[in-house]
């Protein structure tokens, strides 16, 4: 009997040690990184397959609930069992990934095409030797199948010049429009300040927030990623703004944005600065002793169109009918006597039009010697002695019915 008991504890004690040992190499033989002969043997990278639930069952005996088979029949069994048995490439990714499924709005084409295999290969089945088990590195990935021109113009887009497609677009499934992580203009707002695009006057593509109507999102062979040259003249009529004699040099080089800003401001007019002018023309040429009043309250486009004109120097007209839209006509024509400059429509000649070194916008104080000799003036010949402040008190600077522009007949 002692014997018997003997044996029987020993046959307990090497099917426990049996089952101890036996269920870890289970375990590992299964493993693709223990067993990769078995994994190299089965097409598709298909991989043995067994719960632990189904081991259990194995190495039932391992717990002494009952004799079960030996250890290694258990683990005969195990292998074959596992061979036969469903692969992981079987069970749909989505069994998990379940906002991926074919019922998903937005999903990635080649998802439903060709699979998840088409980016990620032996997902979950080792260690990642790319990020997410990725087939090749994240900045060759999405150009295996989106490429050409589109992505490789001379301008580029940040995210497009490093590959970095995920900063605007989600890889797998998305209900905005080319897998958006989000719409328009907030996607752009995730890397361009907002304020800039709200300000008091916005531009109706920044107000409508489709900045594609301008840009392109990816490149362009445009500066800024505009969609082309002279992107403005797609909605704005060209002719209506380099279409006259003279043309603004900013609209001759199809340089809006010089005076624009093409998305809000503060100004009117979308009108980078206050004093606009200014940052191109010399801010002296309008400083004096006299300043001309469109000059001093900043309003040049009194006398100048900001585009093109038909007139000289941008003038809304030319002169002397430009001056005569603020100043009396017959001020300085229907007289017998009319001065030289204002007969020719040269009011230029003695008054600047921006700001004058003398009172009455004049160019010079000494105005009229400009012209006249002052040594006659000097009281040694036909004329007394005269200080050039004098001389409109005898003259009328501009016209006169008596000789010599004299207020008064000799």
């Amino acid at each position: 009997m002692n014997t018997l008991n003997r044996n029987t504890a020993q046959r307990r004690s090497k099917s426990s040690f049996l089952s101890w040992w036996t269920l870890p190499i289970a375990a590992l033989l299964l493993s693709p990184l223990a067993a990769p002969s078995l994994a190299a043997d089965r097409s598709d990278h298909e991989v043995p397959r067994l719960s632990l639930g189904d081991l259990g069952d194995l190495f039932d005996g391992a717990a002494g609930r009952s004799a079960g088979p030996s250890g290694s029949e258990a683990l005969t069994s195990a292998i074959a069992a596992a061979q036969s048995g469903p692969s992981f490439k079987d069970k749909k990714c989505v069994d998990c990934h379940r906002k991926f499924g074919p019922e998903a709005k937005g999903l990635h084409p080649i998802i439903t095409s060709w699979g998840c295999d088409a980016c990620h290969v032996d997902a979950h089945l080792g260690p990642q030797q790319r990020y997410k088990w990725l087939s090749t590195d994240l900045t060759k990935l999405c150009v295996r199948c989106h490429g050409g021109k589109e992505f490789n113009n001379k301008t580029q887009h940040s995210p497009v010049t490093f590959r970095m497609c995920t900063t605007c677009h989600d890889p797998h499934v998305s209900e905005k429009g080319y897998l958006l992580t989000s719409d328009e203009p907030l996607l752009c707002f995730d890397c361009h300040k907002s304020d800039r695009f709200l300000r008091r006057v916005r531009h109706s593509p920044a107000a409508d927030g489709t900045c594609s109507t301008c840009h392109r999102p990816h490149s362009t062979e445009s500066p800024k990623l505009l969609v082309k040259k002279g992107v403005c003249f797609s909605c704005h009529d060209k002719d209506e703004f380099a279409g006259g004699k003279v043309v603004h040099a900013p609209v001759q080089s199809g340089d809006c944005a010089r005076c624009h800003d093409p998305h809000s401001s503060d100004q009117d007019k979308l009108l980078v600065a206050g004093d606009l002018c200014v940052q191109c023309h010399k801010p002296e040429a309008f400083q004096g002793a006299s300043v001309h009043s469109p000059v001093a309250s900043r309003d040049c486009s009194s006398c100048h169109r900001p585009h093109k004109s038909e007139a000289r120097k941008l003038l809304t007209k030319d002169t002397p009918g430009l001056c005569f839209t603020c100043h009396d006509e017959r001020e300085y024509k229907g007289k017998k006597v009319v001065h030289y400059p204002v007969k020719s429509g040269e009011c230029a000649s003695c008054h600047s039009p921006h700001a004058g070194a003398a009172p009455f916008l004049m160019t010079a104080a000494k105005i009229c010697f400009e012209c006249h000799d002052e040594k006659e003036f000097d009281g040694t010949g036909k004329h007394i002695k005269a200080d050039h402040r004098w001389c409109v008190g005898c003259h009328n600077p501009h016209q006169s019915d008596h000789e010599h522009l004299l207020r008064k007949k000799r």
